[in-house]
C-alpha cells in the first residue's frame, strides 16, 4: 500500500511542477490596441490672425440664487428658486420635457 502512496505523491508533483512551468513559461498573448485611440484627426493649419477690432460679448448672467437656510430640506430650497426665477424654472422644465 505504500507504493501506491509513493507513485500518487510522486505523479502529483510531476504534475503540479508541470502547471507551473507552463505558466511561467508560455509567451503571453498580444494586447490589443483599442483602434479609437489610435486614430489622429489630420493637424488643420492654423488660420491667420484677424487684426479687425472684435465687438465685446456682453457679460454672463449672474447665476440666481436663493437664501435658504442650511437646514432646510431640498424640495424647500427648489421651491424658493422657483419662487424667485420662475420664468427661468419654466423654460429649464420645458426644455427638459423636450428632451424627454
Amino acid at each position: 500500500m505504500n507504493a501506491w502512496v509513493v507513485v500518487v505523491v510522486a505523479i502529483a508533483v510531476v504534475v503540479v511542477a508541470g502547471l507551473l512551468l507552463w505558466v511561467l513559461f508560455r509567451p503571453t498573448p498580444a494586447k490589443k490596441s483599442d483602434p479609437r485611440l489610435s486614430v489622429v484627426p489630420d493637424a488643420e493649419p492654423l488660420a491667420a490672425p484677424d487684426n479687425r477690432a472684435k465687438k465685446k460679448t456682453p457679460a454672463a448672467k449672474p447665476k440666481p440664487s436663493v437664501d435658504v437656510p442650511e437646514n432646510t430640506s431640498s424640495t424647500r430650497w427648489v421651491g424658493a428658486l422657483i419662487d424667485k426665477h420662475p420664468d427661468e424654472a419654466a423654460a429649464v422644465l420645458k426644455r427638459w420635457i423636450q428632451e424627454k
